[in-house]
């Protein structure tokens, strides 16, 4: 009998110790898993191909797995296979899109237009908190794009107040397809005004203005930027481009032409620090 309890007290003994060993094993696995997905990359859908850009350092860190737009075409079937985790669009995309994404029970996120400089930092870091959501990679990212969005002496204004310019100031037109260009409360505006140019376009009003070819010609602006075509634009919206008054002016030697690649003037917001790294150049 002794024999048989001390067989009994052996085996309880042994089935304690297995219990204790199973339970560290489990609770190991779990701080395992944890980490893990903690890294894991987001699946990110972006829905617009400025986004697509602004999303790709994120992606090539492994921070995130991108769908960028020109994979899925904004295919409703084709964005549930890939069963995002975020779904990131902004203010362009068709509300019926975002609608049926949402009813689907999708993490559908809209990002403002910025209209200042100050706000597309702003976006920046809101874009940056969403797809990162604690990721070890994630910090060097958003220092290295707040660093490249304040190049050249810009600086987000925190106050609101409007920034002066002095009537000396090199005096700038951004010359649009169709004769539109940027005025007041614009992006453009504010890039402008903080590199210290005047920018001709905000006597027309806020926001997009029709400025003629008679207006430019007219007001004599000394910096005229304009969207670099990747081939001849033989189409009417690109007439006033064209046109020999337009370029008998810019042939001067007193006028400085900027021509920003399509996929900076497209996507300024987004691609900023480019954007100003052009312009910088062209102007020191």
């Amino acid at each position: 009998m002794r024999g048989t309890h001390v067989q009994q007290g052996f085996y309880r003994k042994r089935k304690v110790g297995v219990c204790k060993a199973l339970f560290l094993l489990l609770a190991m696995t779990s701080i395992f898993l944890l980490t893990a997905n903690s890294e894991t990359p987001m699946r990110v859908v972006s829905l617009n191909y400025c986004l697509d850009e602004q999303l790709q350092p994120y992606a090539e860190q492994g921070i995130i797995t991108l769908y960028p737009s020109r994979q899925h075409g904004a295919r409703f079937e084709a964005i549930l296979e890939f069963g995002p985790d975020l779904v990131l669009a902004n203010t362009f995309t068709a509300h019926y899109r975002l609608r049926a994404l949402e009813q689907a029970n999708l993490n559908v996120v809209v990002l403002d237009e910025p209209a200042s400089v100050a706000q597309a930092v702003g976006v920046a870091r809101t874009l940056h908190e969403l797809v990162t959501d604690g990721h070890s990679k994630g910090n060097g990212l958003l220092n290295q794009s707040l660093a490249d969005a304040l190049l050249g002496g810009i600086e987000p204004a925190s106050t609101g107040h409007a920034h002066t310019v002095p009537s000396s100031a090199p005096r700038v037109l951004y010359y649009l397809a169709n004769q539109w260009s940027f005025g007041t409360d614009t992006l453009w505006h504010d890039v402008a005004t903080h590199l210290g140019w005047q920018n001709l376009a905000a006597q027309q009003g806020r926001g997009l203005v029709s400025v003629s070819l008679e207006h430019l010609l007219l007001w004599q602006p000394d910096i005229v930027v304009v969207e670099r075509a990747e081939q001849a634009s033989p189409d009417l919206a690109h007439i006033n481009l064209r046109h020999p008054s337009f370029q008998r002016y810019i042939a001067s030697d007193d006028v400085k032409v900027i021509q920003l690649p399509r996929d900076l003037s497209g996507c300024m917001a987004q691609q900023l620090p480019q954007v100003l790294a052009v312009l910088g150049e062209a102007v020191p």
